[in-house]
């Protein structure tokens, strides 16, 4: 898989460089939680997909665990 042609196809597709508003267009809930040292999750349960990220973090580290996950 290249990562650079998917990013690139994702924001081509979405018109938009933010991961937030990407995943929500994709339907991809983010929800914030109290996750110690881990920055952030991906996961899927029963067809319904989300990303957890730490509330602790800036704006721009959320800006960039949202995208990782993403």
């Amino acid at each position: 898989m290249d990562i650079s042609l998917r990013v690139k196809n994702l924001v081509a597709t979405y018109n938009t460089y933010d991961p937030i508003r990407i995943a929500n267009l994709r339907g991809i809930d983010i929800e914030y939680y109290d996750l110690g040292e881990i920055k952030g999750f991906y996961k899927k349960i029963l067809g319904n997909r989300f990303i957890g990220i730490n509330e602790t973090l800036d704006e721009f580290s959320s800006l960039v665990g949202t995208a990782h996950e993403l």
